[in-house]
């Protein structure tokens, strides 16, 4: 009926994104991204089928293609960070985290993820403890957020806080071992070596 809505490819390969078929999926972004070049997101959508099907340099271009024509574009900067995250490309990581919380201060995944970054590869403690502090406000129920404010509070020697965090963590995240390994060795700090 209308053979030329790019937002119905757009939409259709969303459908297929769930039912799994990313063969499908791809296609169907691309062609909406064929009609209507500055559709981003039907970009995020390819990046987002790429990222799954473990394409991840396809995905990043897809997400570097959006933040050419919109450089605020906070799923794309976040998207990035993770990707360069798992390549060990932690500046990479930051320099996108960074740019997230300067156009949404109170993003708090960007904030935990930039807090983590900081903590782990030799940034300002106490910039990671803010970041932290701020994305469990925001979000207070997330297991990862209290796994990274507690261990930043290990690192500071705030043992009974980093402790308390880190339960939390490891009852929520039963099956993540570095939860466990933080809680442990934050158990051990505070003289329960059992």
């Amino acid at each position: 009926a209308s053979p030329n809505n790019p937002h119905f490819y757009n939409l259709l390969g969303q459908l297929w994104l769930k039912a799994k078929d990313l063969g499908q999926a791809e296609s169907a972004f691309k062609k909406a991204i064929e009609l209507d070049n500055s559709l981003l997101s039907a970009y995020l959508n390819l990046g987002q089928a790429y990222h799954q099907a473990g394409k991840t340099d396809q995905a990043a271009k897809e997400y570097e293609t959006v933040l050419e024509k919109d450089p605020k574009q906070i799923q794309a900067h976040m998207m990035l960070g993770i990707i360069h995250e798992s390549r060990k490309e932690h500046e990479k990581a930051q320099g996108h985290y960074e740019a997230i919380l300067k156009v949404s201060p109170q993003f708090a995944p960007a904030a935990n993820n930039l807090a983590w970054i900081l903590v782990d590869h030799g940034g300002n403690i106490d910039v990671a403890l803010a970041h932290a502090q701020m994305a469990r406000e925001r979000q207070p129920n997330d297991p990862n957020i209290a796994d990274t404010l507690g261990w930043i509070y290990y690192k500071k020697n705030v043992t009974l806080l980093a402790v308390s965090l880190l339960k939390e963590a490891v009852d929520k995240l039963p099956n993540e071992p570095v939860v466990h390994y933080h809680y442990g060795m934050a158990q051990k700090k505070n003289g329960d070596a059992a």
